[in-house]
């Protein structure tokens, strides 16, 4: 979360590669995608008794207000532009990473035996 307040701060645009298909949206759904599942791990190891459906909600909900806050924080910063098609690709983003952690990855660490201390 951090990062991708700091990479809003710079008033400067990175230049996208032109051949990248969507580029901004593009760039936007993969950050947000990987946001929404990093909360998803965290949501799970602090909550490890709670349904899976709630962990996604929570995860998806805060993943996307952080996204939301960071369009309303771009309208502030010289140079950056603040856009509800952004927040789109923030959200949908936010929905996959949090799937993809929860129906694919998460058994997978779950499988893991605890190594000997």
């Amino acid at each position: 979360m951090a990062l991708i307040w700091i990479l809003s701060s710079i008033s400067l645009q990175i230049p996208v590669v032109a051949s990248l298909p969507f580029k901004d949206k593009g760039i936007h759904f993969i950050e947000y995608a990987v946001l929404g599942a990093l909360n998803t791990f965290a949501l799970t190891r602090t909550f490890p008794a709670s349904r899976k459906i709630y962990v996604l909600l929570l995860a998806i909900f805060l993943t996307v207000t952080w996204g939301v806050l960071d369009e309303i924080h771009q309208a502030f910063v010289p140079g950056r532009t603040s856009a509800s098609d952004d927040v789109l690709a923030d959200s949908l983003g936010a929905v996959c990473g949090a799937l993809l952690f929860l129906l694919v990855l998460n058994p997978k660490i779950r499988k893991r035996k605890p190594s000997a201390v």
